[in-house]
């Protein structure tokens, strides 16, 4: 088993050079392995793992908007994720009709490119819920 101890809205700067001067939120325990860009669901709100420290500690940032229930857009003006809302706005630099992988969440896309954009989740992102006794 192992042990994280997780960390949200420091204003230290730079959170892995500052962890001492950060407040731990919630401690976790899980049997796998928690890496940057991973999403954890945390009571009703979903967080992103923005940095990791080489130890057990973890800095999250979190989302404000997540639906796992949307699954395509429509003529939009760049790549835009239908889960997390993340817009790619460098999308002229992608092949027509390809597949992405979400920057920000992780889902895997199907993208359609004509004059504006049509995306589709191909695969949702994987979140790991963490239960109100904090363990994964």
């Amino acid at each position: 088993m192992k042990h994280y101890k997780l960390y949200k809205d420091c204003s230290c700067g730079d959170f892995i050079e500052n962890i001492g001067s950060c407040v731990c939120f919630k401690e976790i325990d899980t049997e796998s392995d928690i890496v940057a860009g991973e999403i954890l669901k945390i009571g009703e709100r979903f967080y992103v793992v923005s940095a990791t420290k080489i130890t057990d500690e973890l800095f999250l940032r979190k989302e404000g908007h997540f639906n796992l229930n949307k699954l395509s857009t429509d003529d939009e003006r760049n790549i835009t994720c239908p889960i997390c809302g993340f817009v790619d706005v460098d999308s002229w630099e992608f092949e027509e009709d390809s597949e992405y992988v979400c920057p920000h969440c992780g889902a895997k896309l199907s993208v359609e490119r004509n004059y504006s954009y049509d995306t589709t989740v191909v695969q949702r992102p994987i979140i790991k819920i963490v239960e109100s006794d904090g363990v994964i």
